[in-house]
């Protein structure tokens, strides 16, 4: 992300966007304003939030809080809808690859769905990868057997829903303007 023509390491716009106010503002991260590369996503994100008369969020910590929290906002629909379709609660959200790092998102994922996550391994590609060239050598006898070893040498992080109350009463907002 970038300020002031700079660019912003992704820690530090996570550290920011910890620090704005929360649940504020959303946006249809499905839009298709935001599937492609915009010259000025600011500036996108401040027309979309005007047409639905919410607040702009000001400053890139805001930003990126109103990004982060409408992913969630996103995952709580598209989970309630596949428990519809499937008649099927999920459990557990799994965050695998690069993910795994924004702990933020990790936290509003498990806030605004009021299901636990697990993050991780950051590297899932590479261990995927690997699990299949042991399992194609025959070196692991099953997938099982390599998602054991892979869970065994992998960190992850939990991460525990909280807030429930204020969260239930964003997405109420968020439907309404989202329906």
């Amino acid at each position: 992300m970038r300020e002031d023509g700079a660019d912003l390491p992704w820690d530090v716009v996570v550290d920011r966007c910890r620090e704005a106010l929360p649940l504020v503002s959303f946006i249809d991260v499905d839009e298709p304003a935001f599937a492609a590369v915009q010259p000025d996503m600011n500036r996108t994100i401040a027309e979309a939030c005007t047409r639905t008369g919410q607040p702009v969020p000001s400053g890139r910590g805001a930003v990126a809080r109103c990004v982060y929290e409408s992913l969630a906002m996103k995952f709580r629909r598209r989970f309630q809808q596949l428990a519809g379709f499937t008649g099927r609660r999920i459990q557990v959200i799994r965050v695998v690859g690069g993910g795994t790092q924004n702990a933020a998102l990790c936290q509003w994922t498990a806030d605004a769905t009021g299901i636990p996550v697990v993050a991780g391994p950051v590297e899932s590609t590479v261990a995927g990868n690997l699990v299949m060239q042991l399992k194609g050598t025959g070196q692991v006898s099953s997938l099982a057997e390599g998602r054991r070893i892979v869970a065994a040498s992998s960190q992850t992080r939990d991460y525990q829903p909280r807030d429930r109350d204020a969260w239930d009463e964003a997405y109420e907002r968020y439907c309404r303007r989202y329906p």
